[in-house]
């Protein structure tokens, strides 16, 4: 017995509207990366948040939510305003006092110009949504931060920073140690002079860590100075 099956051709209709399909998909994937190119071309860089004038503890130390280690962030006492290190790494601060042909920051605020410091939370951390905690949580009066200040080798001059006697600040070469005071809720707060030798953007990178060992030492904290 002999078996015969046919193979059945597709008709014109069918063939029709398989061809449509297939446009119809490629449409659709040319439209798509259109689409995607033209957000990504539209998309605009976040800009900068420049700050020119004002109290601002640019590096302030608490101690993480976890309890594990020491958090640097940013600290404007003149908005009120806190920002992580991950935020800080957005904002720009423009230096137009000049002393001679040098660029500073000085260590007295005169006006309403940009003074900027360092200072340690004691009992109560800035930002409330930040989840830090207080450096007392883990240390006390008499315990120590020690911060080291790395200018990038990429910068246009140079970047010296002179703390004031009696700021209770010890400094060895790009190392600032100060003790912290007892029953405060703020265990400490000293302001520097910045002497920028140059014009142009300088990138500033701080650490922190803790003599005594009872608490981790932070990440870094990179600061964006631009002397005009």
């Amino acid at each position: 017995m002999t078996i015969s099956h046919t193979l059945e051709h597709p008709s014109a209709s069918t063939k029709h509207r398989h061809g449509n399909a297939r446009r119809a998909g490629i449409a659709a994937t040319v439209f798509a990366g259109i689409a995607a190119l033209s957000l990504a071309v539209s998309t605009p860089a976040q800009a900068a948040t420049v700050i020119s004038v004002g109290h601002i503890d640019v590096v302030r130390a608490s101690v993480s939510s976890d309890g594990s280690k020491l958090v640097l962030g940013t600290n404007d006492e003149n908005a009120g305003n806190y920002y992580t290190a991950a935020q800080a790494a957005n904002i720009e601060f423009s230096v137009t006092k000049k002393e001679g042909n040098k660029w500073i920051i000085p260590a007295t605020q005169t006006g309403n110009e940009l003074f900027t410091g360092f200072a340690g939370s004691g009992n109560e951390a800035p930002g409330a949504d930040s989840g830090e905690q207080g450096l007392y949580t883990k240390l006390k009066g008499g315990d120590h931060i020690k911060f080291t200040v790395s200018p990038a080798s990429s910068n246009p001059g140079t970047l010296n920073l002179n703390f004031p006697s009696g700021s209770g600040v010890v400094s060895s070469g790009n190392s600032h140690t100060v003790a912290l005071e007892a029953g405060e809720d703020e265990a400490f707060h000293a302001h520097p002079k910045w002497t920028f030798s140059a014009k142009g953007t300088y990138l500033v990178n701080v650490t922190a860590s803790n003599p005594e060992g009872k608490v981790g030492a932070s990440g870094t904290i990179t600061l964006k100075f631009v002397t005009k």
